[in-house]
């Protein structure tokens, strides 16, 4: 359930920290770690009424043995790999121009704040990616009313992996 708390930010909107996850809402699944060879959308989608400002995008991957020629700790590099798009009802952008990410180093072309940390465990490492959207021309901005959508497309198998998570950060305005 959206968190309807009278607490505006400087912009005149409510903080949004919001997983991208299986139904666009917040209430499907957030761990992209299935097998999504049959494909499956990860995305996050405003109401209508409602505009999301979205300043960047955080993606954890937590697995055993991560290398930069891999994805994850899967042993090899994806066969189909990861899009990540912005569509609504008239169209679709590419925001990866149109390269899938096959591999753990494949997010450097997106994001130069990355940080791998292993936590005191010689089993799990975690890599975490910061992909700020404001770098690049200025927020993200998804519009309920026109359906507006913010997708990272799957279709491989991610079942080895441990968490593989993708959090946006921004704004909630109401428009109605």
């Amino acid at each position: 359930m959206p968190n309807r708390l009278p607490f505006l930010n400087a912009q005149g909107g409510q903080p949004l920290t919001r997983y991208l996850d299986t139904n666009g809402d917040g209430t499907g699944t957030k761990n992209a770690t299935g097998d999504y060879s049959g494909g499956a959308n990860f995305f996050i989608q405003p109401p209508a009424g409602e505009v999301y400002t979205l300043h960047r995008m955080i993606i954890s991957i937590s697995d055993a043995s991560l290398r930069a020629d891999h994805y994850g700790g899967l042993g090899s590099a994806l066969s189909n790999g990861i899009a990540v798009t912005l569509q609504n009802s008239t169209g679709m952008l590419s925001l990866v121009d149109g390269l899938p990410i096959k591999l753990n180093s494949d997010w450097n072309h997106l994001a130069h704040d990355r940080q791998r940390d292993a936590y005191g465990s010689a089993t799990v490492e975690n890599l975490s990616i910061r992909w700020s959207f404001d770098k690049f021309g200025g927020a993200l901005v998804l519009n309920g009313d026109r359906a507006d959508k913010l997708i990272v497309e799957f279709s491989d198998d991610l079942t080895g992996l441990v968490n593989h998570l993708f959090m946006v950060q921004g704004q909630r305005v109401q428009t109605r």
